[in-house]
């Protein structure tokens, strides 16, 4: 009989690829304590076609995205992925009005007045995902509620999933496709309730704003980059609350939640995935910053990248 395969952390990456791979008939275990997804948790799943200041496409594989999460509901049962218009404004961009519209493989984007309206993206309830597939692989007898140590990992065949704390452990840390090649971002993220502000779609600016329904929104997030510390940082809060007050049409608000978390992300903007280089049993699946939500389907829907597990 064949061994399972580990799936050590249970956070976006791990859960997915665990998702994926069960789906795919191949033997899983998957190794969480519950206390390594943090991060994940605290990400607030936006995908968004158009990046940065000159809003470039995301290249690539965007129509896998919503059969891929299409799919995940229906296993689990539960609805988690949430296509949503996304606003976002000249100010700080680097394109104008005589860019658009322009349009990809499921996603289409048309010049405003105030900026850019874009159709494909939207945002991915993240704990809800997390929790629905903890409660099937627990029903499915897959889920080992630890974290998996080393020694039991020997003579395994492992993927290792368990964002900051691979990078910083002995597992990973000094192995030649980590050392040096990544750094810790820190993110804060407010969830406040400001009932008189009627927003309906993803407004990204310097700072995201995401409706949650019921007048709930997530406003966020800052960006401190090489940090590791996890300790709380209400300057970071005090900071978010001075800039969410100068948001036209927020109102009144208060904060009813303050969460932080800090992701692993590659230099090189591009994921580490990859096997260890003494243990050859032992692969990593990690660093995809604050694209996981968008990346790691198109990892998964592409090919099966674990092909060289087996």
């Amino acid at each position: 009989m064949q061994q399972p395969l580990l799936v050590a952390g249970a956070g976006l990456a791990g859960t997915l690829l665990a998702l994926d791979q069960h789906q795919r008939g191949h033997p899983i275990e998957v190794w969480d304590d519950a206390s390594g997804a943090g991060c994940s948790r605290v990400a607030a799943g936006l995908f968004n076609p158009l990046l940065g200041p000159r809003m470039s496409a995301d290249p690539g594989g965007w129509d896998l995205l919503e059969p891929a999460y299409r799919r995940w509901e229906e296993l689990l049962g539960t609805k988690f992925f949430h296509p949503l218009t996304i606003k976002r404004p000249w100010v700080g961009s680097k394109v104008t009005a005589a860019h658009f519209p322009r349009s990809g493989l499921g996603w289409s984007a048309a010049a405003t007045d105030e900026g850019v309206c874009i159709e494909g993206g939207g945002w991915v309830n993240i704990p809800v995902l997390l929790d629905a597939a903890r409660t099937f692989f627990r029903q499915q007898g897959l889920l080992r509620e630890q974290r998996l140590t080393t020694g039991e990992a020997i003579g395994r065949r492992v993927v290792w999933c368990g964002g900051l704390d691979d990078f910083t452990s002995g597992v990973w840390g000094l192995d030649p496709m980590v050392e040096g090649r990544w750094q810790g971002i820190r993110g804060d993220v407010l969830t406040v309730e400001a009932p008189e502000c009627h927003q309906s779609w993803i407004s990204i600016g310097s700072r995201f704003l995401l409706p949650l329904g019921g007048g709930r929104f997530r406003w966020g997030a800052t960006h401190e980059i090489d940090v590791v510390t996890r300790e709380e940082k209400p300057p970071m809060r005090e900071r978010l609350v001075a800039e969410l007050c100068l948001v036209p049409g927020i109102g009144e608000f208060r904060v009813v939640d303050h969460q932080w978390g800090i992701r692993p992300a590659s230099r090189s903007r591009k994921p580490l995935i990859g096997r260890h280089s003494q243990h050859r049993d032992w692969f990593l699946f990690n660093g995809f910053a604050g694209k996981g939500v968008s990346t790691i389907p198109r990892y998964l829907g592409s090919t099966d990248p674990l092909i060289w597990v087996y």
